[in-house]
């Protein structure tokens, strides 16, 4: 999967880009992964944590914050993924 960097570096626009990165890798990685016991789910968990307290550092107006935290979520939704191959 891949997704165009924003066009410009106003935070707005990384933030959605942000967002709209994790949205698609937390919806894959749930459905892929599911309520496993092993490693896999463990990332997709601590994924999920990540995502939602981007999603409150959002709401609250702490976009870099939000931002630190969807990309770390994302990585660990795709750590989750590729941990299923191993």
């Amino acid at each position: 999967i891949t997704f165009p960097a924003p066009d410009t570096e106003a935070e707005d626009d990384r933030l959605s880009y942000e967002l709209r990165k994790n949205d698609t890798y937390a919806f894959f990685a749930i459905q892929i992964v599911g309520e496993q016991k092993d490693m896999p789910y463990k990332l997709l968990k601590k994924g999920k944590t990540l995502r939602n307290k981007g999603l409150k550092a959002k709401d609250s107006s702490r976009n870099e914050e939000a931002i630190a935290n969807f990309r770390n979520s994302t990585e660990y939704f795709i750590s989750a993924i590729r941990a299923l191959d191993q």
